[in-house]
Order: C-alpha cells, then sequence, then structure tokens
C-alpha cells in the first residue's frame, strides 16, 4: 500500500493524519516559539537583564543580525515593550484577541492573500508596500518603530516573522482592532 493509500484508507477511517514532513515542520516550529517565549519570560523575571546577559541571541532574534553591539542601544526598548505587551495580553481582551498566534504555522514575513487583500485605493496611491505607514505599531503604542526607515526595527527577524508582526493581518478582526488603512478580508 503506498503513502496515497494509506491517507485516503486514515480518512476513510475518520483519522486526519499529517504528512510526517509536514507534522516534523510544524513540531520544530512550535519548539522555535517556546524556546522563544521561555526566554522572554526568563527576561522578565530578570526585569529587562537578561536580554543583556545573552546580547548575541538577543541581538539575532530581534534584529537578525548577532553583532549585538551594533543593536545593544535598543535592548531596554524591547525590554520596556515585553512588558508593556503582557500587561496588555493580561489587562485588555480585545487586544488579547488581536494578538492571533498560530503556534504551528509556519514562519511568515506577510499575511496569507488567501484570507486578506490590500484594498484597491490604497494599491493605486501606494502600491503593495505598507509605504512608511505605521499605523497598526502606532496603534498599540509600539516603541520599535524606526520612524528614519518608516517601519518597523525588528523588520525581517526572527520575532518578526514568527510572531505576530510577520503574518499581520490575519483577519478582519485585527485590521478592525489596529486600524490598518491598506488591508480588508477577502
Amino acid at each position: 500500500m503506498n503513502d496515497t493509500n494509506k491517507a485516503e484508507l486514515a480518512l476513510e477511517q475518520g483519522h486526519v493524519i499529517l504528512p510526517l514532513r509536514q507534522s516534523q515542520r510544524s513540531l520544530a516550529y512550535l519548539a522555535k516559539r517556546v524556546a522563544f517565549l521561555m526566554l522572554y519570560a526568563v527576561n522578565m523575571a530578570t526585569l529587562g537583564l537578561f536580554v543583556y546577559l545573552v546580547a548575541p541571541v538577543t541581538s539575532f532574534l530581534a534584529f537578525n543580525d548577532i553583532r549585538f553591539w551594533r543593536h545593544i542601544h535598543q535592548f531596554h526598548k524591547l525590554s520596556y515593550r515585553m512588558f508593556t505587551h503582557t500587561i496588555a495580553l493580561i489587562t485588555n481582551p480585545t487586544y488579547s484577541r488581536a494578538f492571533r498566534l498560530a503556534w504551528l504555522d509556519a514562519p511568515r514575513d506577510a499575511p496569507d492573500r488567501s484570507e486578506v487583500e490590500v484594498k484597491q485605493a490604497w494599491k493605486l496611491e501606494h502600491g503593495e508596500s505598507c509605504d512608511g505607514c505605521v499605523h497598526c505599531c502606532e496603534r498599540i503604542g509600539c516603541n520599535l518603530i524606526d520612524h528614519e526607515r518608516g517601519g518597523c526595527m525588528l523588520y525581517g527577524s526572527f520575532f518578526w516573522r514568527y510572531f505576530t508582526c510577520g503574518p499581520f493581518p490575519q483577519n478582519q478582526f485585527q485590521i478592525d482592532y489596529y486600524q490598518c488603512p491598506k488591508w480588508k478580508a477577502r
């Protein structure tokens, strides 16, 4: 019996299966997110000092660059954002709902175009890019905005891809919550 027949048989019997490679990848994505959150928790417990103790790791995860001396002056902003984000998750149910995380999904640099699309009016004026718009970041008071570049300091990093910034927006609720002028749900 080949793999296709096995999958069909499993579906007939009511079993939902993932191909082994896909489930292994999903578990790897989950493990990376959990490891990051463990570092996040340790940093919270040390009141933000841990990011300095593991500076090359912090620099890589946040800025996609192991050369921590180029970014260490921004580490205090990372710790501050961790605290404000955690407090908002605990105290603001609407913010918690907007912070949707698909634990097993592959990291993303852009939203899923089968779920959302760029508004036609935005396309005509700005094209496909955010074009310096940081409204979503400002809406939540994120202090990691690079106003000179017109975007996030963490753009393209591990954090960006594995958590909510890279795949933003995922649905109409997020678009409405962040008051995003670019996207609409399909």
